[in-house]
């Protein structure tokens, strides 16, 4: 829920598709060439990274799909003007671009809900705003089944003869969260005689495979992962969840997605007894009566469904490795991502969060409600573009916000202050603590050559989003956009710094040891391959 107006430069890679560029011409003082400015043509660029969990790494299976859904879901094109609805990637990096025809302003922001699949992890979604042209970068973390993070389980279990010809289940059959199933934080029950069926309601046959996940509501980690966030889209209104638990459940049948139940099935949710109820400022009690939602992991956008009572303490209290839990039940007849929350309201633009003093290159903020201390919010700022505008912020909630250096591994928390309305005043968030990187500016100038090798061109590129890696880190950082071949970030001298651009997929390094705060990066289209040297014509 977060907008940056990006200002900052880039310096690499520019020069990748000619079929995206203009020119407009500059005088060069060196050779008496004509020296250009070559853009990129895209009004509104977006950056998507997409991060694991667990390790906090980028994610980098075979394939990640985002699909583009949400109101302006359609609006959606390639940096090279093709209109997708979706999109792969392999670097955990994706970047695209909104339609040159559509314009984001303050009071009509372009929406997008980003949902995102891969291999072995459980699928998300992102709600992205925009307010202005330029580039924007967000992010996205991801609960690798294999590898969970804190605070989530996750067990794969298959049963086989349990299903007759005709799709009827013929035992009683339970799948849990865990393999230690007396710990167990969620578990689905299917019933003797239920009829299992595809998204058309036809019967299925063969080997029940399922895969039940639990997201525990006060972890950190976990709450990262949440899918689909904490800024909500019913379809009807938005606003924002306090959670309480949340449950994702996949299952086939010979194969097939389960998508339909004959009659209604079991789910058992665990719920910590120390949980703070927003409605009545309480640890939850008996009674206490917590909404029920769906999330659909194709759209990106919760129903609500129903409610859960919490049962008595002497009923269904329990004790799970040594922490006291209640379990809720439902019954539900359609299989989805389930989740226990509250809805509260928001405001649509929430306050403006000016970050001042410091020199990071990128840093990561997070909010914890005052009242429990449970993170709810993360987000990311590029170093030299300090402002943080949030969107469908919760009203009357303090919280205490905190800023994280992540160009160091681990990250470290550098500063902290309390907001007690993220719906109110605009507020200055100061650092004061110092890193010992400086603001370097680059300047970098693309070479065209002859056939004879001598110098045909040169230009400056403009408009493309550029990432940069430390030696002792293993991510890629977004740290801004190509203005007219200039970069300024914060760095540390004397680091050998490992600079590259994602283009449609396309990944271009170049590796440049960092000496002075003003340096000058000369590149050439002889260094690369055939096929990228058509960006000189």
């Amino acid at each position: 829920m977060k907008n940056k107006k990006i200002t900052f430069l880039i310096l690499t890679l520019s020069f990748l598709v000619s079929l995206l560029i203009t020119s407009c011409d500059v005088k060069n003082p060196v050779d008496g060439l004509e020296l250009r400015v070559k853009t990129l043509a895209r009004t509104t660029v977006v950056s998507v990274s997409i991060y694991d969990a667990a390790t906090e790494n980028l994610i980098k299976p075979d394939q990640v799909e985002v699909t583009f859904q949400g109101k302006d879901g359609d609006k959606i094109i390639t940096l090279s003007n093709e209109q997708i609805t979706r999109a792969t990637t392999t670097t955990g990096i994706l970047n695209f671009a909104v339609s040159d025809n559509t314009i984001p302003t303050p009071n009509s922001p372009v929406e997008i809900t980003a949902v995102v699949t891969a291999p072995d992890y459980i699928s998300s979604s992102v709600q992205i705003f925009i307010t202005s042209p330029g580039a924007s970068s967000h992010s996205i973390q991801l609960a690798n089944v294999y590898n969970t993070p804190e605070g989530v389980e996750s067990e794969e279990e298959s049963k086989s003869g349990v299903v007759d010809e005709g799709g009827n289940v013929t035992e009683k059959v339970t799948f849990y969260s865990l393999e230690d199933t007396t710990n167990a934080k969620a578990t689905i029950t299917i019933p003797e005689g239920t009829v299992l069926k595809d998204k058309d309601g036809n019967p299925l046959t063969g080997d029940i495979q399922t895969r039940v996940s639990y997201f525990d509501p006060m972890d950190e980690e976990s709450l990262n992962s949440f899918p689909g966030g904490f800024s909500v889209n019913t379809g009807v209104e938005r606003g924002s969840f306090v959670t309480a638990g949340f449950v994702a459940i996949d299952m086939t049948v010979g194969g097939t997605e389960v998508e339909q139940f004959g009659s209604e099935v079991t789910v058992q949710i665990a719920i910590p007894k120390d949980l703070l109820n927003p409605e009545t400022g309480q640890p939850l009690a008996p009674n206490d009566i917590v909404p029920l939602w769906s999330y659909d992991e194709k759209t990106g956008e919760w129903k609500k469904e129903g409610e859960v009572i919490v049962p008595e303490s002497s009923g269904l209290a329990k004790v799970i490795n040594g922490e006291s839990y209640y379990r809720v039940s439902t019954k539900i007849n359609h299989l989805s991502y389930w989740n226990l929350d509250w809805f509260q309201d928001a405001c649509v633009e929430g306050i403006t969060i000016n970050i001042t003093g410091g020199c990071y290159p990128y840093l990561q903020i997070k909010a914890k409600r005052v009242s429990d201390g449970v993170y709810f919010y993360s987000g990311w700022i590029d170093g030299n573009d300090r402002i943080v505008q949030l969107y469908y912020a919760p009203r009357n909630v303090p919280v205490i916000a905190e800023l994280w250096d992540v160009s160091v591994y681990p990250s470290v928390r550098i500063a902290e202050m309390q907001i007690d309305d993220l719906c109110g005043a605009d507020v200055n968030f100061p650092i004061t603590q110092s890193n010992g990187m400086v603001e370097v500016t680059a300047t970098a100038t693309a070479v065209c050559h002859n056939s004879d090798g001598t110098v045909k061109s040169r230009f400056y590129p403009n408009n493309y989003p550029l990432y940069v890696r430390h030696p002792n880190n293993l991510n890629w950082n977004y740290i801004g956009q190509i203005i007219e071949g200039q970069i300024s970030t914060c760095l540390e001298l004397g680091i050998n710094y490992t600079f590259g651009t994602y283009i449609d997929g396309a990944l271009l390094e170049y590796n440049y040891t960092v000496t002075q705060t003003n340096i000058e990066m000369e590149f050439s289209d002889l260094e690369y391959p055939e096929e990228m040297r058509d960006f000189c014509n």
